[in-house]
């Protein structure tokens, strides 16, 4: 989100990251995303298919620098409900 500002809010249906910049926030379903991933605790990385003019294209990586330390909790929390474990 090219050095955005913002924070990332995890609810049971979506990830939303609220930028402070207009025109920048996301909101992404579970089932939208395709990939996520960490080089360490303080990084996070999701890949979704990006869609223009209505079709689905490539998988974009958002890659957010956090300020704080991810647990192992909120890290499977995540994985858990992008892969629909919990139900």
């Amino acid at each position: 989100l090219d050095d955005a500002q913002g924070t990332l809010e995890f609810g049971n249906e979506h990830i939303v990251f609220r930028a402070s910049e207009p025109g920048k926030s996301r909101t992404w379903r579970y089932d939208e995303l395709l990939s996520m991933g960490s080089t360490g605790p303080f990084q996070l990385r999701l890949g979704a298919l990006e869609k223009a003019g209505g079709e689905y294209g490539e998988e974009k990586n958002y890659v957010f620098d956090l300020k704080r330390r991810m647990s192992s909790e909120e890290y499977d929390f995540i994985w858990d409900r992008m892969n629909r474990k919990w139900k």
